[in-house]
């Protein structure tokens, strides 16, 4: 996941680590190239090495058909993160449709009609959903979203093209989600930039919430993503699985949450 930076990864490894030593497990963290032509035989050589109990994916390649696939074949039970998962696995979500769709709302109840979303890149499964949260407030609350929404890929650079984008119509948007921090940070280096005030003239909220939001001026509202919580959850399932024990409803979801800045 290298979009979303070594935050979303330390979280992870946190996460999934603590509750293996709870059970006398071991997570080790292994690096595969999927966009190699021989993917399955860099598998083959990573399973042979580690022999795990289980394996967790992240996205993008907790929906790459080759890996499920790959991990079905070998009988391997595996965990997908952020993924719904209806082929296979066990698949966990962070309720990305209904955290956008509450900050959409917050930002309505705020007297906000014209709201933006910057969109994610469309190789994570969650960056339509975050999308969708977003449209589906708006369509609720009868306001126009023509042009609103705006495509990035999670980098710093999309978000300064998409900001600028933006925030150069006329009527401009007065509030802005942005789909991770990095595209949220460069949204208000441009609002900096073009003189226009937050949250005075314009309201921003991120997604994410890593630990460089607290320090931004103002702090950024953001929607906290339990991505630590979340892989706990999967180490607990994937042990669950090798004991026999039924599953719950899935895919299982652990909810995000809206974390007040001062950006909203």
């Amino acid at each position: 996941r290298a979009r979303q930076g070594s935050d979303w990864v330390d979280q992870m490894l946190l996460g999934g680590m603590l509750k293996c030593a709870e059970h006398g497990y071991r997570m080790l963290f292994e690096l595969v190239d999927t966009h190699d032509d021989h993917v399955e035989r860099e598998l083959t050589a990573t399973l042979a090495a580690l022999q795990p109990d289980g394996v967790i994916l992240t996205p993008p390649h907790s929906d790459n058909p080759k890996i499920t696939a790959f991990l079905e074949s070998r009988r391997v039970p595996y965990a997908r993160i952020g993924s719904k998962g209806k082929a296979g696995g066990i698949p966990l979500v962070m309720g990305d449709e209904d955290a956008a769709r509450d900050a959409t709302r917050k930002l309505i109840a705020l007297g906000h009609e014209r709201i933006g979303f910057i969109a994610g890149s469309t190789e994570y499964s969650l960056s339509k959903w975050r999308e969708a949260g977003w449209l589906s407030a708006m369509e609720e609350a009868g306001l126009s979203v023509d042009a609103l929404c705006v495509s990035g890929d999670f980098s710093y650079e999309s978000g300064l093209a998409a900001a600028r984008k933006l925030l150069t119509y006329s009527p401009r948007p007065t509030a802005i989600i942005a789909s991770n921090d990095q595209m949220a940070l460069a949204t208000r280096d441009v609002a900096e930039e073009m003189g226009i005030a937050i949250p005075g003239a314009l309201s921003l909220i991120s997604f994410d919430n890593t630990p460089v939001t607290t320090f931004t001026n103002p702090p950024l509202t953001a929607i906290d993503q339990p991505i630590a919580e979340t892989v706990s959850r999967a180490v607990e399932l994937l042990i669950a699985t090798s004991r026999g024990e039924e599953m719950p409803a899935l895919p299982v979801v652990v909810p995000a949450r809206l974390i007040e800045g001062g950006s909203a």
